[in-house]
C-alpha cells in the first residue's frame, strides 16, 4: 500500500487559553509551512482555536503545540 492509495484521516484540534500573540504566531507557522487549513478563532471567555488537518499536516501541528507547550485536545 502507498500513501496515494490511502485518503489521511483528518482531525480536529482545540487549543485554549490562546492569546494575541500566540494567534498570530500560530497563523504565521501555518503559513510558513505552507498548511491550508481553517482556523477559526474565538475570542469570548477563554480564547482559543479550532483548526482542522489532515495527515503529515495534522502531525506538524501537534509538534508545533507540543514544543510551544500550548494546551490542545
Amino acid at each position: 500500500m502507498q500513501a496515494k492509495d490511502v485518503e489521511p484521516l483528518s482531525g480536529t484540534l482545540t487549543t485554549g487559553g490562546l492569546s494575541k500573540d500566540m494567534e498570530t504566531e500560530f497563523g504565521a507557522f501555518l503559513k510558513g509551512k505552507g498548511i491550508g487549513s481553517e482556523l477559526n478563532i474565538k475570542a469570548k471567555g477563554n480564547p482559543s482555536a479550532e483548526i482542522t488537518v489532515a495527515g503529515l499536516n495534522l502531525v506538524k501541528v501537534k509538534q508545533f503545540l507540543d514544543k510551544k507547550g500550548w494546551y490542545y485536545k
